[in-house]
């Protein structure tokens, strides 16, 4: 049942509506006699219909308006309005424990402090019969002076449709999804005891073991009992030990004790009183204070009245410089993780890993049967996919942990950490790069800057991308949220960091670098000349101060896409790195996705290219742009070009040359942004140039007569297929206000297939050539890189991670519903999802480049105790 703000409810006045749950909605209201505002939760509608229930409800709340204590939560009333009943609480301001959680572990004494007033809480009401049934943090309230208040006290019990007058004490039992009663078992499942997910009877017990698991939770941040859904999280509370290495070094023995014996499945070895477990907490002060010969002498000493006193006086002054010490210096601490399957590359270089606000866990790419999202803590040997992130890349968290957004095709979505639906928060640029600000609002860079609400929206436009403001990559938020810092590009391999004022756009050119992040300390930490440096930063001025510090020496911060490696830190000062290039293989795959070994090579290739007769590859190097040649019979290799930043080859239809872009290594600012095109002997020899004139130009197919070049031309994402009659003038072939690529000619001559986002997606298209003529459309959920089969027969292209494929018919051209292949295998590059990373030889085969090693991420505990060294902090 639903209330409306601005009416009744009995004599109470509904101001607003505070949220909702498993056990009903939740309102503000106004108590107009007392003056004071209360809580009015409507109660399922379920209870409408079931007379006897909504009785034995009223009785129960009836005795629980009996607690009487600062630590729970009152119960004032029961009210019904026409068939609207609702109880009547006290209105608890401040968050959840469970919201204090999202941003990870508490520290000790805080834990301590909530644990103590839970404690007596529990008392309390066991004093008087009353078991609450669903502790869980969710149920716990902080508010602002300290005091901890309990939420719901025994309403797990009064909600129960199983539990009869003759039975009062019969817990809930869970034997079907039909029997979750509201939702309640949902949310509580990972803290029910072993007896309630058992379906037996539940007494005080086992609020002592709820009150374990969240005690456990406060210390280490993590939950005890974890599953993919409810019965995978019964079954780890009815199994699973709790992971006792997570809790803190630092946690004292008597919390340990306590633990242990509050998470004790057989009852009748458990704690048996809650109050029992104030005795340990207080113990817990003692072994902090206490050194352990002090605290366990060899034989008892009888001292006299005033050494007694003096000595007590000594304790107590000690304990308190012990408490108000400062923490002894946290030593750095290093470890590498190597993952067989990691394919940090797949997504780029600066985005390819992120690490929680809190340090204890990171995110990174892996692929398999299909490209995911992974989340590994760092106490953990084992990752685990996150659902929902398929096809995922460019992950980065939010700034309270909770959610993690990523990029897939042409949308920013989040999901979060913990698990669930991910949602969808805007269409995006298909190589966008996000960061999440503290007011809640997303970055997006590439091309240009925007700013999206994460709760979603329309990006709204900050710099308009072009080529007098360069390429933006990485964007890091400044703590005060108005700014943030990015990497600019200067095409092809300039690299800048700047902070930018988000409020006016307003820019400060700070250093030479890339893949730019904020410190813990407050530094800048950046790449460049295959190291990580570090800078001392004034973040209020933007202005960098001192001389950089080179830090970390790596060969993952060579080269890349953008000129930068992947690293990230976190607010408690650890940093995480992927280390070590591997090598690469063309490989082979049938038309099942089956890999054999084409050729490996130490280079890092990509976008291979077979000539006509199939006897030879040409491909991109990654690292030095250039143009390399493969004959596989021979095993032999000829490298192309020997200057300048050159992609993207299209075999001439007699074999002979090689059309290609190329551009300056190093153009200054202001210099032309020219990429012209050329065409190279595929014996090599100097390349002559094909086409000279602004912009950047990328060859994507020459005509099966020799007579005429496609190529995509305009800034960034704002690009159009242009023809180019060798010898003559280009013109303008699919320009539009849409984004047109990746032109490939039909066997014929007749058609060309394309790409183009008009629809609002990255579709794949058929058009005649020279035209007029409508097109066809070829892909029905998304397309990309469309290679033509060497019979004319097929059309194929990539759908995220799967290879597609297509039968047509020419002259009227005819596309038949897209089948889908295989997924593509382990670690296959995907640099550029326009450039097609694959080619299909005669026989059918696909030939295409993997990653032969494994990368490693090396981790750095308390890393920012040694940048404030080296920066002499």
């Amino acid at each position: 049942m639903s209330l409306t703000p601005g009416t009744r409810l009995g004599a109470y006045d509904v101001l607003a509506k505070l949220g909702e749950g498993g056990m009903g909605e939740v309102y503000r209201g106004r108590d107009s006699a007392l003056q004071r505002d209360v809580a009015l939760k409507v109660l399922p509608a379920a209870f409408l219909t079931d007379a006897d229930r909504l009785m034995r409800f009223r009785r129960e709340a009836q005795l629980l308006a009996a607690l009487n204590h600062p630590n729970i939560a009152a119960i004032y009333g029961f009210e019904t309005a026409g068939d609207t009943p609702a109880l009547v609480l006290e209105l608890v301001d401040g968050p959840t424990l469970a919201d204090r959680l999202a941003a990870g572990a508490l520290p000790l004494d805080e834990a301590l402090t909530i644990a103590a007033q839970v404690v007596d809480a529990l008392e309390s009401a066991h004093a008087q019969g009353i078991v609450h049934r669903d502790l869980k943090p969710a149920n716990i309230k902080l508010r602002p002076d300290g005091t901890v208040k309990v939420l719901d006290f025994g309403l797990a019990k009064a909600l129960d449709s199983n539990v009869s007058a003759a039975a009062p004490d019969v817990s809930p039992t869970i034997t079907s999804p039909a029997m979750t009663r509201a939702g309640i078992i949902l949310g509580t499942a990972a803290y029910m005891s072993p007896e309630q997910a058992r379906g037996r009877a539940a007494d005080a017990r086992s609020d002592v073991w709820a009150f374990g698991v969240v005690l456990f939770e406060m210390l280490s941040g993590q939950r005890v009992f974890r599953g993919e859904d409810i019965a995978d999280t019964l079954a780890a509370v009815l199994r699973a030990d709790p992971p006792w290495a997570a809790l803190p070094a630092r946690t004292p023995p008597s919390i340990r004790r306590l633990l242990r014996r509050c998470l004790q499945r057989d009852v009748r070895r458990r704690l048996q009183h809650i109050g029992d477990a104030r005795l340990e907490l207080a113990d817990a002060e003692l072994d902090e204070a206490v050194p352990l010969a002090v605290a366990a002498p060899a034989r008892r000493t009888v001292w006299p009245p005033a050494v007694a006193t003096v000595a007590a006086a000594a304790v107590v002054a000690w304990f308190v410089g012990a408490r108000s010490a400062p923490p002894p210096e946290r030593p750095v601490t290093r470890f590498s993780i190597r993952t067989p399957d990691l394919a940090p590359r797949v997504i780029g270089s600066g985005s390819s890993v992120a690490l929680s606000p809190d340090g204890r866990s990171m995110v990174y790419v892996v692929t398999g049967a299909s490209r995911a999202l992974e989340r590994r803590r760092l106490d953990d040997l084992n990752g685990e996919r996150i659902r929902g992130t398929e096809g995922g890349s460019r992950p980065f968290f939010s700034p309270d942990g909770q959610w993690l957004a990523f990029f897939v095709d042409n949308q920013l979505k989040k999901v979060r950490v913990d698990g669930g639906t991910p949602v969808t928060v805007a269409d995006v640029s298909p190589t966008a790069r996000g960061a999440w600000g503290p007011d809640d609002t997303i970055v997006l860079a590439r091309p240009g800057l925007w700013r999206v609400p994460a709760s979603g929206g329309t990006p709204q436009v900050i710099i308009e991308a072009g080529d007098t403001t360069g390429q933006f990559y990485e964007p890091q938020f400044l703590p005060s949220g108005n700014a943030v810092l990015v990497q600019n590009r200067r095409p092809p391999t300039e690299y800048y960091i700047e902070a930018i004022e988000l409020a006016t756009g307003q820019r400060h050119r700070l250093l030479e670098g890339g893949n730019p992040m904020l410190a813990p300390t407050g530094d800048l930490l950046f790449v460049r000349d295959g190291k990580l440096w570090g800078v001392r930063f004034d973040a209020a001025a933007l202005a960098i101060v001192g001389q950089p510090v080179a830090l970390v020496d790596s060969p993952a911060f060579q080269g890349g896409d953008a000129g930068e490696g992947a690293f990230a830190t976190s607010r408690d000062g650890t940093l995480v790195y992927m280390a070590g290039e591997g090598s690469s293989a063309m490989v082979w795959l049938d038309r099942s996705g089956a890999v054999s070994v084409a050729s490996g090579d130490p280079l890092r290739m990509r976008n291979p290219r077979l000539s006509p007769d199939g006897t030879l590859v040409v491909a991109n190097g990654t690292a030095a742009a250039d143009l390399w040649l493969f004959d596989f019979a021979r095993g032999s290799r000829l490298r192309l070009t020997t200057e300048g930043f050159n992609r993207a080859g299209a075999w001439a239809p007699d074999g002979a040359r090689i059309a290609f872009f190329s551009a300056p290594v190093a153009p200054q600012l202001g210099a032309s942004l020219t990429q012209d095109l050329y065409a190279v002997a595929a014996g090599g020899g100097a390349p002559t140039r094909l086409l000279e004139r602004p912009g950047p130009q990328w060859a994507d197919s020459w005509s099966p007569d020799g007579r005429h070049l496609i190529f995509d031309d305009g800034p960034g994402f704002s690009r159009d297929l242009w023809v180019l009659p060798i010898g003559g003038e280009p013109r303008a072939l699919v320009a539009t206000r849409f984004n047109e690529r990746s032109g490939v000619f039909s066997l014929d001559g007749a058609s060309f297939a394309f790409v183009s986002d008009e629809s609002g997606r990255d579709e794949v298209y058929v058009q005649p050539f020279p035209g007029p003529g409508p097109k066809a459309a070829v892909s029905t959920a998304g397309g990309l890189q469309p290679v033509w089969s060497r019979d004319g027969r097929e059309l194929f292209y990539r759908e995220g991670e799967s290879m597609m494929a297509v039968a047509v018919t020419h002259r009227p051209f005819r596309a038949a519903a897209p089948r889908r292949l295989f997924e593509m295998p382990s670690a296959l590059y995907n640099l550029d999802p326009f450039v097609a990373d694959y080619d299909v030889a005669a026989d059918g085969r696909f030939l295409s480049v993997r990653r032969e090693e494994a990368a490693e991420i090396h981790v750095v505990l308390n890393w920012a105790e040694e940048l404030r060294r080296a920066l002499g902090r």
